[in-house]
């Protein structure tokens, strides 16, 4: 990054120059191409922060708008951050995850897995995102939430806390808050807290089929129930 660069950003985030420092360095000798025929390039750290030390190798970016240079931020083992993709302040991408289009991942956020962030959407707090949960459009994951499974988050939901799992599409202008565990609604209005409950599923009367639609692990009971 350029010196007046660095100084800029410095300035407009009230660091210290030693902050902005260039924390990493793009590989030339070190590219992947996506799909659409963007050249990504392997990253290596070039000081010590946070758990990275100085040679450490990350994962990958575009360019060197899509990781700063300043916070505790890094992109770890294969996962990728292009386009318009940005991550900053203390978080972290890791697996083989992917941050993309115009998504913002700040505070302390974690992404892993092979989990897709893409459109406008937003991750702050210390909300996670993993296995093989997708964010997109304009949602957005603030404060503790955790997203996983194959659920989805679209539209202009807001995720506040909870826990979002299994086949969950939260979509629209639905808001979630309060902590409750979702696992198999598509839910596109209104606010969903504490008091959520979902709605048993149909036909499951049997004890294999109900306590599998509860997520419960039938491996260490004793014959298990009859299916």
């Amino acid at each position: 990054m350029p010196l007046h660069l660095t100084v800029v950003l410095c300035v407009f985030d009230h660091l210290s120059f030693w902050e902005c420092m260039a924390k990493y360095e793009l590989l030339s000798s070190n590219t992947i191409r996506t799909p659409d025929g963007r050249t990504l390039y392997r990253i290596r750290a070039l000081r010590d922060f946070g758990n990275v030390n100085a040679g450490d190798i990350g994962g990958y970016v575009e360019t060197a708008k899509n990781l700063a240079h300043h916070g505790l931020c890094w992109i770890f083992d294969d996962a990728r951050v292009f386009a318009d993709g940005y991550v900053r302040a203390g978080a972290r991408i890791a697996g083989n995850a992917a941050v993309f289009d115009h998504a913002r991942i700040s505070d302390k956020a974690r992404i892993f897995g092979t989990a897709r962030i893409s459109g406008f959407a937003e991750i702050l707090g210390t909300s996670s995102v993993f296995e093989n949960a997708q964010v997109s459009e304009h949602a957005t994951i603030i404060d503790s939430a955790q997203i996983h499974g194959h659920a989805r988050v679209d539209g202009y939901a807001k995720v506040w806390t909870g826990d979002i799992f299994g086949r969950a599409h939260l979509s629209g202008r639905v808001v979630v808050l309060g902590g409750p565990t979702i696992y198999r609604s598509h839910i596109s209005e209104g606010v969903v807290d504490y008091d959520f409950k979902e709605v048993p599923e149909r036909h499951s009367t049997r004890p294999a089929r109900r306590m599998r639609a509860m997520g419960i692990d039938q491996s260490g009971l004793k014959g298990g129930p009859a299916s």
